[in-house]
């Protein structure tokens, strides 16, 4: 078998929300190879703009 340089991971995290890393800090707990998946330029980028926390 050829041996490729495609990334193999257990998990993949997508956004960067409390869920998110949530996930990730449990993954690494447990030894997962991960990934987290974001949609902004800066993790964590909604925890900081929700707008329910400005009402």
């Amino acid at each position: 078998m050829t041996e490729t340089n495609t990334p193999h991971y257990d998990l993949i995290i997508i956004g960067s929300g409390s869920a998110g890393f949530s996930a990730a800090i449990a993954a690494k707990a447990e030894g997962l190879e991960k990934i987290l998946l974001v949609e902004k330029r800066r993790v964590g980028y909604s925890l900081c703009t929700n707008d329910a926390a400005t009402d």
